[in-house]
């Protein structure tokens, strides 16, 4: 139950080590070392004109530096300062570039800055490609040239590598649109880093021309892109690729990770993100009390795990609502554990997501999975599906979605679902403590091959003690709930529609498959159970309707060409 099932839907994928870590790779193995020779008849300098500064020229293995004696000193820092830089330096330093100014910084990087230690000390140092800061203003980065930082001793005992870190007091705004990276073969890497220490807003772009990569071995965890917000306002767009790779021992690896912030983050069409790690997270946002999260992907979402793999991942501990939209392709594989496409905990904001009509997400994990994953303490959910979700594992989800507190959970599906579960398959899976429920699906949902049980639906809304809390309320409206399949391989019990209740619980379903097996259907191949539809309430009231039309709208088979012992019913109350 791994890569092989996404073959059933054509859907096979390539998996492939990161665009931007190869990048990385090839440039400091073949182009950087001859880059950086070009401007060599011309040795490094610096132009000072009061509070702006222009370097061009070969600087070979230096550090520049805004220190008073640096290169790079303004005139007055309690002023606004520019810094641009537009030469070379190939370095065994532990920075590159050290830019700092009291008041706000513009720091320009067209030139090439490469950090390279090929050491074999056991505890290397701290590596830099650039560093920007303003202590009490705000920063503007541009980067249209090639910053690169590798630590290749490849002992356990360094430390991290940062290609380029921008801090500010206020607030920091970066535009890339060329390459970033960092290599650590003993500890932490980052390729860009963003800090808000004052609690401003922080604004990163990365154009369809710019890489943003980060690769750690040894234990070693890689972030391609982390931000920082302080408290303030969070902004990523993303338009090009983005790469994190940490695939050695127990490393962890994120394509976009931020924190601390109101934080609203887009890829579009042109962004690629692929990440590969112990734990692999594409993007990953975590907010705290009433701040908001706001994710949009048009672009490509890969990740590839040992343990454990998101595609976009979002932890709210208070008070703040979360939205995520996919139209693109979110694709998430892990060899052992746990594979998510969307995973969103909120503590008490409401939680919003969306898989639009051009989006897929394929999920595939070694033990569980779920295309979209919700938990939400005290906040209503709303998850709307209108594309494609394919998930697999031992214990396949399409949408799972958990309410811990009388929440209002509402599930619109008109696209496809397909759960295969090796052990349990499940199309919509809601549980929850007294929640109200109400599930519309006009479109296609599977729960196929599970060797225990196939539920379409399932609903579990009651709650401790007895009460009336917990209200269900499911339409079928000429959509298709197949729970195991005729084709044979679903052993397990099959239920289109599963409910229970302490309240009140209503089941319509609407209109026929035209071939005359049902809009429910419900197979098991072996003696296991097979219902239609079920419904339990421990103090409410139950309302089943089924219109089916000339055809049966609901069709339950047991033992189908295998057993005689089964137990088949249309409707179970």
């Amino acid at each position: 139950m791994t890569r092989k099932s996404k073959a059933r839907y054509n859907l096979n994928r390539t998996y492939k080590v990161s665009q931007t870590v190869k990048a990385l790779r090839r440039a400091l193995a073949l182009g950087l070392a001859t880059a950086v020779v070009a401007p060599a008849a011309q040795a490094g300098t610096c132009i000072s004109v009061i509070n702006d500064v222009f370097c061009f020229g070969d600087f070979g293995d230096d550090t520049l530096d805004s220190w008073t004696s640096g290169e790079l000193a303004v005139y007055d820092t309690f002023d606004p300062a520019t810094v641009e830089m537009d030469g070379s330096i190939y370095t065994d330093n532990t920075e590159g570039m050290v830019v700092w100014n009291n008041n706000d910084l513009t720091f320009i990087n067209d030139g090439f800055v490469i950090v390279n230690d090929s050491g074999a000390q056991y505890n290397s140092y701290n590596r830099v490609g650039v560093y920007a800061e303003s202590f009490q203003g705000d920063v503007s980065f541009e980067n249209t040239g090639v910053i690169a930082v590798v630590e290749d001793s490849g002992n356990w005992g360094s430390s991290f590598t940062v290609g380029a870190r921008i801090e500010a007091a206020q607030d920091i705004t970066v535009t890339n649109s060329s390459f970033i990276a960092s290599d650590n073969d003993g500890g932490f890497s980052a390729g860009l880093q963003a800090v808000s220490y004052g609690g401003g807003s922080i604004s990163i772009t990365n154009s369809a021309t710019g890489d943003i990569g980060a690769e750690a071995n040894n234990f070693g965890n890689a972030v391609a892109l982390g931000v920082y917000g302080g408290g303030g306002t969070i902004t990523v767009s993303n338009a090009g690729d983005i790469g994190a790779s940490a695939v050695d021992d127990y490393g962890s690896a994120f394509g976009v990770r931020t924190f601390n912030g109101n934080t609203t983050i887009t890829a579009s069409g042109t962004s690629e993100i692929n990440v590969q790690g112990y734990d692999a997270f594409g993007i990953s946002a975590t907010v705290y009390g009433g701040q908001t999260v706001d994710i949009s992907n048009a672009g490509l979402i890969e990740t590839d795990a040992f343990d454990d793999a998101y595609g976009i991942r979002v932890s709210q501990s208070g008070y703040g609502n979360v939205s995520v939209t996919n139209s693109g392709t979110i694709d998430s594989y892990t060899a052992n554990d746990w594979a998510a496409g969307i995973s969103v905990y909120a503590n008490t904001g409401d939680v919003t997501v969306t898989n639009s009509q051009y989006g897929t997400i394929l999920v595939d994990g070694g033990q569980d999975s779920a295309g979209i994953s919700v938990r939400s303490d005290t906040g209503d959910v709303t998850v709307s599906n209108a594309g494609s979700i394919y998930s697999t594992s031992s214990y396949a989800y399409g949408i799972y979605i958990y309410g811990a507190d009388n929440n209002t959970i509402t599930v619109t599906n008109s696209g496809e679902i397909n759960s295969d579960g090796g052990t349990n398959a499940v199309g919509i899976d809601i549980q929850g403590d007294g929640i109200t429920v109400d599930v519309t699906n006009t479109g296609d949902i599977y729960a196929n091959d599970g060797s225990r049980y196939n539920i379409g639906i399932r609903i579990d809304a009651t709650n401790n003690g007895p009460t009336s809390y917990g209200s269900i309320t499911v339409s079928n409206t000429g959509g298709r709930i197949e729970a195991g399949k005729y084709s044979g391989g679903s052993y397990g019990a099959a239920i289109g529609i599963e409910t229970f209740a302490n309240g009140d619980i209503t089941v319509t379903n609407s209109g026929s498959d035209a071939l005359g097996y049902g809009s429910i259907v419900a197979v098991s191949d072996d003696s296991g159970r097979a219902t239609g539809i079920s419904a339990y309430s421990e103090n409410g009231n139950i309302s089943i309707s089924n219109t089916g039309g000339k055809y049966a709208g609901v069709v339950a088979s047991s033992g189908f060409d295998v057993s005689p012992y089964g137990f088949a019913e249309a409707v179970a109350i």
